[in-house]
């Protein structure tokens, strides 16, 4: 499990979600990224099914969920 206050750049991620969030929509922890719905993410510049479905992926694994 993560904590919420863990950095996006220290997560498992793929190098293109991690820029994707950092770089272009300046989201920087998990916190963060919670408080998004996966209907905004999937409307983020760069991100596609298959990018939107490895994040969701990675935060059901360490058991954070978020609304669709």
């Amino acid at each position: 499990m993560i904590d919420l206050n863990t950095k996006i750049s220290d997560c498992d991620l793929s190098a293109r979600i991690k820029n994707l969030l950092i770089y272009n929509h300046n989201i920087k922890t998990i916190k963060n990224l919670t408080k998004y719905k996966a209907s905004d993410l999937i409307k983020m510049r760069s991100m596609g099914q298959k990018s939107l479905n490895e994040l969701i992926k990675f935060l059901i694994d360490n058991g954070i969920k978020l609304d669709y």
